[in-house]
């Protein structure tokens, strides 16, 4: 079992951008692949959008196109059933706050800043802010859009936007021990957390129980979780010995 490193550049141009989708992808479709991890470059985690990048180009399509694949790589860190790990040492603006916010734990070191600009500009974090409603309250994460200055570590810890909060000298450390954590989550029960997260804010509490009933289910039916708990029931240990 292993964790994959992502490198972010400090701003998501169209090309880079691209780079991170198919990154993220290859990350997933490698079993050996246990965890994700996203860190920046230097002090900087990704200030999301490259400006130049857009006023230099009178291709819309291309600006579409990458928009579409900002899409693709959220959902890879929501929804593609394995754990994945922000480490945000530096600022993180506007798509970057998005995407530290879509994995699974966000650790901040004091050095870190989150802002949402885009309300300066005339535009709006409208990819961002259905991340942020999975992570806090719909008041805070439009709060948040509507004020853009830069948030501290610790304000970005009092609203949920990240997990842990730590010294820089100390980041790869809490990352390791995020990482070793994770990394004991099976990967089956890790793909159906991800597939019930789905479910939330999508339908009534009826049809999520139903769903997820059914996902127990077919998990109880499946020999190696029966040989896991077997194991467990014998000699009372919590899966260490396990891959």
């Amino acid at each position: 079992m292993s964790d994959r490193r992502i490198v972010l550049p400090p701003s998501l141009d169209f090309g880079g951008v691209s780079s991170l989708a198919e990154a993220l992808d290859a990350a997933l479709a490698d079993r050996a692949v246990r965890v994700l991890m996203l860190v920046g470059e230097g002090k900087v985690f990704c200030r999301g959008l490259d400006v130049e990048a857009l006023l230099a180009t009178a291709d819309r399509e291309l600006v579409r196109g990458a928009i579409a694949v900002y899409q693709r790589a959220l959902l890879a860190l929501r929804r593609g059933g394995k754990p994945s790990v922000a480490l945000v040492d530096g600022a993180a603006q506007g798509g970057g706050v998005g995407l530290a916010a879509g994995c699974s734990v966000v650790i901040a070191t004091t050095s870190a800043t989150f802002a949402l600009p885009e309300a300066l500009f005339g535009l709006a974090p409208a990819m961002v802010l259905p991340i942020l409603f999975e992570r806090m309250t719909v008041q805070r994460a439009r709060l948040l859009a509507l004020t853009p200055h830069a948030r501290s570590a610790a304000e970005a810890l009092a609203i949920g936007l990240c997990d842990e909060v730590v010294e820089p000298a100390q980041a790869e450390r809490a990352v390791g021990r995020w990482v070793r954590w994770l990394c004991r989550v099976r990967p089956a029960s890790a793909e159906c957390i991800a597939r019930i997260g789905s479910t939330v804010g999508t339908g009534s509490l009826e049809a999520a129980l139903a769903a997820g009933g059914e996902l127990t289910y077919a998990a109880a039916s499946d020999s190696a979780v029966m040989d896991a708990l077997q194991r467990f029931r014998e000699s009372g240990r919590l899966g260490e010995e396990d891959e």
